[in-house]
């Protein structure tokens, strides 16, 4: 019964239109903030870090993915850490993310920041965004953090990776820890 409808990414326009092709269909992307604040690539830093925004959650935004891949690498680059910012819906999954971390004893390189209401300011002080979503509407966290200069690392089947231009805005993994673990790497090696 409805009029029109607005979607996210064009990709979501087409699967509309096949189920519903007397519908009006139109693209409207979430407004992505302009920051002020950009990430500072090429200065020259004691520690270099990669950054995770989004809800923990653990078959959805997938950030034990992360976890996995960084402590893949983190022997060979001993001045990188990770930050996990965002809420966790269940109090368990938080657990048990510091548990996997405590394994690979990078408690002092991998940390859950919680919540934080100034997120320009958190990703500018960032060098590598990594945004391992199995499932995705748009990635507004994936948006933000381009616009604010940070080179991105995300799956290449989450609908969200529309956004990022392979070599460019960022590379795009194939599903699984190692492809992602590779990507980081390239960007973790080189900072031009």
């Amino acid at each position: 019964h409805c009029a029109a409808a607005q979607v996210l990414l064009p990709g979501f326009e087409a699967a509309l239109r096949e189920r519903f092709p007397h519908l009006p269909v139109t693209v409207i992307g979430n407004v992505v903030p302009s920051y002020e604040k950009q990430a500072d690539l090429l200065s020259d830093k004691a520690r270099r870090k990669i950054l995770f925004l989004g809800r923990l959650v653990k078959n959805h935004k997938q950030p034990q993915h992360l976890v996995q891949a960084f402590a893949s690498l983190a022997g060979a680059y001993p001045d990188w850490d990770v930050e996990l910012w965002g809420d966790d819906d269940r109090n368990h999954y938080r657990k048990e993310l510091e548990a996997r971390i405590a394994d690979c004893g990078l408690q002092e390189r991998i940390r859950l920041k919680g919540t934080t209401r100034d997120v320009e300011s958190v990703l500018a002080d960032g060098d590598v965004f990594v945004f391992p979503s199995r499932v995705e509407g748009f990635g507004l966290t994936l948006a933000e953090a381009m616009a604010a200069g940070l080179p991105v690392v995300c799956y290449r089947s989450c609908q969200a990776s529309r956004l990022v231009e392979d070599g460019v805005s960022g590379l795009l993994a194939e599903d699984g820890v190692p492809s992602l673990a590779k990507c980081m790497e390239a960007l973790m090696r080189d900072a031009d």
